[in-house]
């Protein structure tokens, strides 16, 4: 299967050559974003289903793209350092691989990216929004997971604004029998270089 999802890339990266971006050389990048607190579950938001609490946090990430196939594809190691206040008044610490789709048909008007991720998460403090549901045990370690959208500017390439859904969880209960977690929805400017 991967032999012929590798065939067609190649085929497709000759097809559509105008797809290729200088991402190559902007191996780097820094963001920033503030995020809000949903009581929703990660699905939910992703369905456009939210409603913003009053906790935040603030976010500082740096980036390193070291894979793409054709442009269309690239993988990612982001590690981050968020700061929470409101609700929750602690560090948290993430480290997160993250594999982005960046070809869209719309890209020469408005470059878009897409993107998930997922690893380890620590809280430096008592995360106390995510109190288990089972028994309101709290866990420093869990998992973090993103989803994200990215919008640039064609003459602009190396800035982009992104929507990010920054989600720390037990996995279900796969870590520690945690099945609580949190939701924040934020919005960043990011710099490649």
């Amino acid at each position: 299967m991967f032999n012929i999802v590798a065939r067609l890339c190649v085929v497709f990266c000759f097809l559509m050559p105008d797809l290729a971006t200088a991402s190559a050389d902007r191996e780097w990048s820094l963001s920033f974003y503030g995020a809000k607190w949903s009581d929703n579950r990660f699905v939910e938001i992703i369905r456009g289903e939210t409603k913003l609490r009053s906790s935040h946090l603030a976010a500082v990430a740096v980036s390193y793209e070291f894979d793409s196939i054709c442009d269309l594809f690239s993988a990612e190691l982001e590690g981050n350092i968020a700061r929470h206040f409101g609700v929750q008044d602690h560090y948290e610490v993430n480290m997160i691989l993250i594999g982005r789709w960046l070809a869209f048909p719309w890209d020469n008007m408005l470059p878009t990216t897409l993107a998930f991720g997922s690893g380890p998460s620590l809280a430096l403090g008592t995360p106390v929004l995510e109190r288990d549901d089972e028994d309101g045990r709290v866990s420093r370690f869990l998992n973090f997971l993103l989803a994200e959208i990215t919008v640039g500017h064609p003459r602009h390439p190396d800035w982009s604004a992104f929507l990010r859904i920054h989600h720390r969880s037990g996995a279900g209960g796969w870590l520690g029998g945690i099945t609580g977690g949190s939701n924040f929805v934020g919005l960043g400017i990011r710099h490649h270089f």
